[in-house]
């Protein structure tokens, strides 16, 4: 009898140092999963603008519409992003701080940096610095370095993710204790091979396999324990699956914003190249590219404040409240009847008293995309129609405009992220090809619906409909 005691110790402290290794193990490699993800992201976008930087940082002097447009780019990512950006001289003397003024920085201590003194040696570098992550990449043109890109991010944000999945993972270890300290004192002599099996399951998951489980022959105390240890690993697997599913959604989602931003970043360049080879000596050639960066510079503002607009949208709550989405339908279009006037387009808003219980905020959000896409689609001195009515357990919202319409091919795709359909009756292209993704994400974390009917050459209605209750 002196031996039961001793079983359920060893029970206990294998289960428990087991799950415990495994625990650390999973936050370990998702913790560097996440910093590699963002060490992904600096090196993209100091690359972009390393390139993109060359031709100018080449220059004897550097015109004053080329500052303003360097400085106009890297306040941007600052601004929506959070990640600040140091560009460098030859020799590591510091130019421009999109934090402020480059004056305040200790240079010295700066180029005593070991990722800066790989850059300067014309090699990548990386490296952590209390709660940051550095990245240098030189700037070379013509075999001649030129000066550094120096992107630095916080890291704190991956440890709140990291701590938000060890929360919930550290009481399922909890459980497993408790469960392993109930059943211990009702182990039988067949427990040693039970865990003999569990701790060689165990040590096959720490090496990667997740698919292990344990063997249940029957229904006893110990094969309980077995079970518990099946649903774990389970539970383990199923969370690492979707933790992989969502790494692969941010791979594809940074190569997207890689894509996206080299055209901003581009026209900038090549504005500044033309004003650099003699277009500055032409007043209406001046005026003509310095209007070119602005436009560049203010669409990349906009598609980088899109893009941390989605990444918001996976963490915001909803606070839903009781309110009349007609009235706000009303206070959207009075929004855009300045710019749409100019162009003498018009506003038709149907309904009153529909009420719903939804997130007033984030619903006038959709709202202002799908107005903003009508007024962009729509030919000069038309009209753009605001309908909303209750339907049977739920209010519904149309957005009509009298534009070229969508063709059905495109029609399935217009809320995906970055798709820009062909251009529009006035000419131009569109936005950053986010707005209706946002609205779709918006209306179905409302468990709404949205979608779009058109026939080509008759303009297009988008509609999305939300119940009525919460």
């Amino acid at each position: 009898m002196r031996l039961r005691p001793l079983l359920w110790v060893l029970v206990a402290l294998t289960f428990l140092v087991t799950a415990s290794s495994a625990y650390l193990l999973f936050l370990h490699k998702v913790e560097n999963d996440y910093q590699d993800d963002l060490q992904h992201t600096l090196d993209a976008t100091a690359q972009t603008l390393a390139l993109d930087l060359a031709p100018i940082m080449a220059l004897d002097t550097i015109p004053p519409e080329g500052v303003r447009g360097i400085e106009t780019t890297v306040r941007a990512i600052e601004r929506e992003t959070g990640t600040r950006i140091r560009i460098l001289r030859s020799g590591g003397i510091l130019w421009m701080d999109s934090s402020g003024d480059p004056a305040y920085e200790d240079a010295e201590t700066l180029r005593l940096r070991p990722e800066i003194v790989a850059a300067m040696q014309g090699r990548y570098g990386a490296d952590t610095h209390f709660s940051d992550l550095n990245v240098a990449v030189p700037i070379v043109s013509n075999g001649r370095q030129l000066g550094i890109v120096y992107a630095t991010h916080s890291t704190d944000q991956i440890a709140r993710r990291v701590d938000r999945i060890r929360q919930p993972l550290r009481g399922a270890i909890v459980s497993l204790g408790v469960v392993v300290a109930i059943l211990g004192l009702f182990l039988t002599l067949n427990v040693r091979t039970m865990l003999e099996e569990v701790r060689a399951a165990s040590s096959r998951m720490v090496a990667g396999n997740l698919g292990e489980r344990v063997q249940v022959r029957a229904r006893t105390e110990v094969s309980d324990i077995a079970s518990h240890f099946n649903r774990l690993a389970a539970s383990l697997q199923q969370k690492i699956s979707e933790l992989e599913d969502e790494r692969d959604k941010m791979k594809r989602f940074i190569q997207d914003i890689t894509h996206e931003l080299k055209t901003p970043l581009t026209g900038l360049s090549g504005s500044v190249h033309a004003l650099q080879n003699g277009a500055q000596d032409d007043p209406s050639q001046r005026q003509l590219f310095v209007g070119n960066i602005g436009r560049d510079s203010e669409r990349l503002a906009e598609l980088v404040s899109r893009m941390l607009e989605i990444q918001k949208l996976e963490y915001d709550a909803l606070k839903p409240v009781r309110f009349d989405i007609a009235s706000l339908a009303d206070k959207v279009a009075a929004g855009f009847e300045a710019d749409a006037a100019r162009r003498g387009i018009s506003f038709e808003v149907e309904g009153g008293g529909v009420e719903c219980v939804a997130d007033p905020g984030k619903i006038e959000r959709v709202l202002e995309n799908l107005v903003e896409n009508a007024v962009r689609h729509s030919p000069d001195g038309g009209v753009v129609r605001i309908e909303s009515r209750r339907e049977t357990g739920s209010v519904v919202v149309d957005v009509s405009d009298e534009g070229d319409g969508i063709e059905p091919t495109d029609q399935p795709k217009v809320f995906e992220r970055f798709f820009r359909g062909p251009k529009t009756g006035t000419g131009k292209l569109g936005a950053a090809g986010l707005g209706l993704s946002i609205a779709r994400e918006i209306v179905q974390r409302h468990h709404g619906e949205i979608g779009v009917e058109s026939v080509p050459g008759q303009g297009a209605r988008f509609y999305f409909r939300l119940p009525a209750t919460s």
